[in-house]
């Protein structure tokens, strides 16, 4: 974790400024920048940047992000770990030792000038004939020389150019123009140093009559090495209206409008995705055009300004293009830039909010591996992307390098670059493209042994039932089955398959007797031959009455071993609706907190599944669907009198917001559902409740009373459970023998009598005796939640009660799944000035509720505190 501070490790590096003169200058740069990721985590900002000087609004939101990950602000510019200085690209070429030695941001200025960016395109044009410049780019020409000037003042006759100064963007510098600015080209004295573009005007593909523009983001993670990465779910489309008010002689531009930025004005990929799917019948609209041709304009474009980064150690920056798509879905790019007018939270583009976040959460991820000499790639998953949705671009880490086939064609041959395979990452494998005859042939061969004597076994009392069985695993004629036979044992032999026996480490050969082989050894082995079908095999489990099926992942594969109750499923006559659900199950999306929409659509129809499948799969299918597909957040607003949701559940829902789900009335269509009494709800397997996703765990971890006999008949049965080493000294008042214990102890101001129904420090008070109604012992009250507990002397900090809050997450109920997150908790300190009376301060909850820095520490805090008080580390 360097994204957090690392509270459970030891402390990395105590001194970094004494070093042995022998390690090497760019070492020793590392090693500071990884000291202030991992220990120093400060943040300086130059408050004077001078007349009309400010940071941009991306920089703002750079510290809120680096404040989001736990790095505090500092007025010392020399502890800064992120630094946001004036020029700091123009320093870091002169070497300053400041900004060798903090991070940086702010990109050179190559991408965001449009005549130099523009030279640089048309110069791989000339010396690299795989890349077409016009391709890319609107027709351009340069007022700088006299070979483009010829061209302008041939060409620039209409009302359809626009002439550009290239050092100026977003929008501005622009006019549309039907001739030639006099002082632009004067052939007898060019202007060598001119930044005057002109260009033709693109037909923009038009959204109700109004005009689109894209805006993308790529990260520039690390310059030296250079590391790229975008993420499209941050992406958007704006679309000016006629209505806008805007002349026709400006109507050009898509930033030109009102800049009231709506979900009408302003779509996700997603929406416009929906958009070409019932205006035009175009589906997978992002996957085949966007996605590919936006990667071609990247990655071609950061093959000319490549070397401009070469010396930024620690430095990176977000980089925003516009790009617009003409009629016949060709992508422009127009300009790119560092200021990408970025509003945090309260920006108005949904999926822009929480973009500064994740583009800071992978540079500290990307600058940690390549100043500790760890591979970029071991941060990304099959499909190049990291799990919060960036995508590489091009690495050259040496070791590490990746860029796209067509741009590496045109590099200087380096070291071997990395590239993606197609097949192995498309969720499109297993779909109905592949050819059916092929994938019945090859499902019709591998029927593995004891299938069939098992089918026919259990189900020859139902033959429809087995011609459905069979129909849906791409093997209906049941009479050439039987004519043809199927000796699985003898080709699995005459293949001569070898296979791990489970729980042994030699080789063993098929014949080897009553050996055992797992799913996956099987599958491996299929594929190491001829067998290139194996890659189209799903396994699956046949239920005990041979009623239902349930297909096995990849990952149960693993330890599932091969017997007489495992099936194999083909594909194919079942419909296409089977092909999508098992692709979409065993080869999942790696991001499923941010819409896939580089991937095919995964489960269009869910409703309507062959009644061979069984209900628990059905049921995970569903809510997996849910979060590929539906993506939608429903909150019962009623839940009658005094009930509303808790704050926690309205959090919940904002967090879902952050990753791209939308809210909607329609409890059906709810992915993630808060309804009032959920898991009473659930116990009783209301269909509402198994289809969606719900929250609140049972009471058994939030009744007092529950939990002590939990864990009280646990130190009773395993002896390793101590039960008061864990918690207080404590008695419950539901039974003889603990009322007996209580009226023995509870003598004086040291008790707390507690009520376990009620939690959040109410229903607790300090006694000095029992209550006569709580251990009455002729009638004892078995319903009782009472208990008495011995308070205990807490730890204080200048005199203060203290208090730790700590967090468990528990992701996934069944099967069980509970991680806890330190970094997010913390120390309550009641300080003796709060007004508490001695009496009451017990607990610190029961403070003033005003916190701050002084009474609610961060661990870190504590960790310092506890060196300097006490000497103790870690």
């Amino acid at each position: 974790q360097v994204v957090l501070w690392n509270m459970t490790g030891s402390r990395f590096l105590e001194v970094i400024e004494v070093f042995p003169s022998l390690y090497c200058y760019a070492w020793l740069k590392q090693v500071h920048l990884l000291f202030r990721l991992w220990e120093e985590r400060t943040i300086f900002h130059q408050q004077s940047w001078g007349v009309g000087k400010k940071l941009w609004s991306s920089e703002r939101h750079f510290m809120e992000a680096l404040e989001y990950f736990g790095f505090d602000r500092t007025d010392d510019v020399e502890r800064g770990s992120f630094t946001f200085l004036k020029g700091t690209w123009e320093l870091s070429k002169h070497s300053d030792p400041l900004v060798g030695y903090h991070f940086q941001n702010r990109a050179p200025a190559t991408l965001s000038n449009k005549a130099r960016l523009f030279n640089n395109l048309k110069g791989l044009s000339e010396s690299c004939k795989a890349f077409d410049l016009f391709s890319m780019i609107p027709e351009t020409y340069h007022a700088n020389n006299v070979e483009d000037c010829k061209k302008i003042m041939e060409v620039v006759n209409d009302m359809t150019w626009l002439r550009k100064d290239g050092k100026v963007h977003c929008g501005k510098g622009i006019e549309l123009v039907d001739s030639v600015r006099r002082k632009d080209c004067n052939l007898d004295n060019i202007d060598k140093d001119s930044s005057v573009l002109y260009q033709k005007k693109v037909e923009t593909f038009k959204v109700k009559g109004g005009i689109t523009m894209f805006r993308f983001y790529a990260l520039v993670a690390s310059f030296d090495p250079l590391v790229i990465l975008s993420n499209f779910y941050h992406g958007h489309m704006f679309i000016n209206s006629p209505s806008d008010g805007i002349g026709a002689g400006e109507n050009w531009y898509a930033q030109n409008g009102t800049g009231t930025f709506t979900s009408e004005n302003v779509w996700t990929f997603e929406k416009l995705e929906n958009h070409m799917v019932q205006e035009y019948g175009v589906e997978n609209f992002f996957s085949t055009y966007i996605h590919p041709q936006f990667k071609k304009i990247l990655s071609w474009t950061i093959a000319t300004v490549k070397d401009d980064f070469v010396g930024g150690i620690g430095h990176y920056d977000l980089i925003c293009q516009d790009i617009i798509m003409s009629d016949d879905f060709k992508l422009h790019l127009l300009e790119m830039n560092s200021k990408c007018h970025v509003r945090g939270l309260k920006d108005r583009v949904p999926q822009r909010k929480f973009v500064m976040n994740s583009a800071m959460e992978t540079v500290i991820n990307v600058q940690n591996a390549v100043l500790s000499g760890q591979s970029v790639l071991e941060l990304l998953d099959e499909r190049m992307q990291m799990r919060n949705g960036f995508e590489l671009i091009y690495s050259n880490q040496p070791g590490a390098s990746y860029e796209e086939d067509y741009v590496s064609a045109c590099s200087p041959k380096k070291e071997k670059t990395h590239s993606r395979n197609i097949f192995k990452s498309s969720p499109k494998f297993l779909s109905s493209e592949i050819k059916e005859e092929t994938i019945v042939e090859a499902s019709f061969g591998l029927w593995l042994a004891g299938f069939f004597q098992t089918l026919l076994q259990r189900s020859l009392h139902n033959p429809a039932k087995l011609q459905a069985t069979l129909k849906l695993l791409d093997l209906a004629d049941v009479s050439k089955i039987m004519d043809d036979g199927l000796d699985v044992e003898s080709l699995l032999r005459k293949k001569d398959i070898q296979y791990k026996v489970t729980g042994m480490s030699s080789p063993q050969s098929q014949s080897g007797g009553d050996s055992s082989i797992t799913l996956q050894d099987l599958r491996t082995q299929l594929e190491g031959g001829d067998s290139s079908y194996a890659a189209f095999l799903a396994f699956a489990r046949l239920d005990p009455n041979a009623t239902c099926i349930t297909p096995l992942s990849l990952f149960e594969e693993t330890f599932t071993l091969l017997n007489d109750d495992i099936v194999v499923l083909g594909s194919g006559t079942a419909g296409d609706v089977m092909h999508d659900v098992l692709a979409a199950y065993l080869h999942p999306p790696s991001q499923v907190v941010l819409w896939n929409m580089t991937g095919s659509r995964f489960l269009e129809v869910i409703e309507v599944f062959p009644s061979l499948y069984c209900y628990a799969w059905l049921k995970q299918v569903h809510l997996l669907f849910r979060l590929w597909e539906e993506r939608t957040i429903f909150h019962q607003q009623s839940w009658g009198v005094g009930k509303k949701l808790w704050s926690s559940e309205r959090h919940f829902m904002e967090a879902l917001e952050y990753f791209g789900f939308d809210r909607t009335d329609d409890v059906e269509r709810g992915s993630f559902t808060f309804l009032k009494g959920t898991w009473e709800l659930s116990k009783h397997s209301d269909p509402l409740v198994g289809y969606h996703f719900q929250n609140r765990a049972p009471a058994t971890l939030s009744n007092k009373a529950r939990l002590f006999n939990n864990l009280k008949g646990l130190s009773e049965s395993c002896k390793a459970f101590d039960l008061f080493s864990m918690i207080p000294e404590t008695y419950h008042a539901n039974n003889v023998e603990d009322c007996k214990k209580i009226m023995e102890v509870v003598n004086d101001m040291t008790w707390l009598r507690k009520d376990g129904k009620v939690h959040c420090g109410k229903g607790i008070e300090l006694v000095d005796s029992v209550r006569r109604k709580d251990c009455n012992l002729d009638n004892i009250d078995k319903d009782s939640s009472v208990l008495y507990q011995k308070k205990v002397e807490t730890f204080k900090v200048k005199g203060g009660i203290t208090m730790f809050r700590f967090y468990a997450l528990v992701a996934s109920f069944d099967p069980l799944v509970i991680l806890s997150n330190f970094y997010h908790g913390h120390m309550f300190i009641n300080s003796p000035s709060d007004g508490i009376g001695a009496g009451e301060n017990w607990y610190a909850q029961n403070g003033t509720g005003t916190f701050t820095s002084e009474n609610v520490w961060t661990f870190e805090k504590l960790e310092n505190h506890m060196v300097q008080e006490y000497g103790v580390e870690n």
